[in-house]
């Protein structure tokens, strides 16, 4: 029953081989392209929003000067979170965040550990981000210093701003 329509199609591809190499190849790229597109889409509409209240929660970007070339980055001087605290009523809170250099010891007891995701964070960061703590408290940690919060999604230690 199908065999019929399959010789027949076999037979168009061949006799219109360009043509078909053609179609053939553009369907191809067309849903390459719309299945990055909904990949990419699905990426960016779905980043943290494990987080409550993620529709109130902004991310700071600057320009940054290299090499003659002005890109966008995530990164900005560490006074204007304070700054625009206190100029914009429409700041509620603000954290900061900064990068440790990779392989600072950390000691506990007579254990030292080498860990590559450091991140300085003012106290702030769990009024803002609900991340599930597996060592430390997030109402008492990041008061002290030398106080940590260890958190399981990220895998990241964050200690204490130094202020």
């Amino acid at each position: 029953m199908l065999l019929n329509p399959t010789r027949v199609l076999v037979r168009s591809l061949f006799r219109d081989r360009y043509f078909a190499l053609t179609n053939i190849s553009g369907l191809a790229i067309a849903f390459m392209c719309c299945t990055s597109l909904v990949v990419y889409l699905k990426s960016e509409l779905s980043y943290d929003q494990h987080h409550l209240n993620h529709e109130r929660i902004y991310r700071l970007i600057a320009p940054l000067p290299f090499q003659e070339n002005e890109a966008p980055r995530a990164t900005a001087p560490q006074a204007l979170g304070p700054l625009f605290a206190q100029n914009f009523q429409e700041v509620e809170n603000f954290v900061r965040f900064r990068n440790l250099e990779p392989g600072y010891p950390i000691s506990y007891e007579s254990t030292s550990y080498f860990w590559d995701a450091l991140m300085y964070a003012d106290a702030s960061v769990f009024d803002i981000f609900t991340h599930q703590i597996l060592a430390g408290s997030p109402d008492t940690a990041l008061t002290e210093p030398n106080s940590i919060a260890v958190s399981r999604p990220t895998l990241k230690l964050i200690t204490i701003w130094n202020r």
